[in-house]
């Protein structure tokens, strides 16, 4: 079903393939544009990249295990965690040598870690986390990479996934709202 309904460009593979190999973690920062769902699954099934993606959970128990799970997870190398908690879970993965997804526009409260940025030019509270999470590996020797991902449904029916890397290096950043604006951007 992946196969016949998601495609990962070779080029995109052959690069999160590299950096599988290389042992860096990938921290993928994706927003809710797309079919943002099918980023988390196509990573591991067509790359085999080890992962976490924070999902922020439904109110509705019933909707919550069956948007949150089920599906996603019978992928090899995807395990769902949860907002909450979030952090420690993915700073967890990191030292396991895993990555991390996360989609950035949750309108996430400053005392959560979230900033305003501007997002199609309307400010919006948005996650800091991939930048905390890069610092993170950064202090603590782990290779890491972060990658800007999206997923669009095409005229012939498939979802095809699109990336890129931050313009400029990490450290080149003055701080976590810069990162986080130019992942916007």
């Amino acid at each position: 079903r992946i196969e016949r309904c998601y495609f990962l460009p070779p080029d995109v593979t052959e690069r999160l393939k590299g950096h599988v190999a290389r042992k860096e973690r990938i921290i993928f920062v994706n927003p809710h544009l797309g079919s943002w769902e099918a980023s988390g699954v196509m990573a591991p099934y067509y790359a085999g990249v080890d992962m976490v993606a924070i999902a922020k959970p439904v109110r509705n128990p019933y909707l919550n295990k069956m948007i949150n799970s089920g599906n996603r997870e019978k992928v090899r190398g995807l395990e769902i965690i949860f907002s909450s908690g979030a952090i420690r879970a993915a700073t967890k993965a990191l030292r396991d040598g895993r990555g991390v997804g996360t989609l950035i526009d949750q309108n996430t409260k400053g005392r959560y870690g979230g900033t305003f940025v501007n997002f199609f030019n309307i400010p919006v509270a948005s996650s800091t986390a991939p930048a905390i999470l890069k610092s993170y590996c950064d202090a603590h020797d782990i290779p890491a990479v972060i990658i800007y991902g999206t997923s669009v449904r095409h005229a012939d029916g498939k979802v095809y996934s699109h990336s890129a890397y931050l313009p400029k290096p990490f450290h080149e950043y003055n701080d976590e709202v810069e990162v986080l604006q130019a992942l916007m951007d």
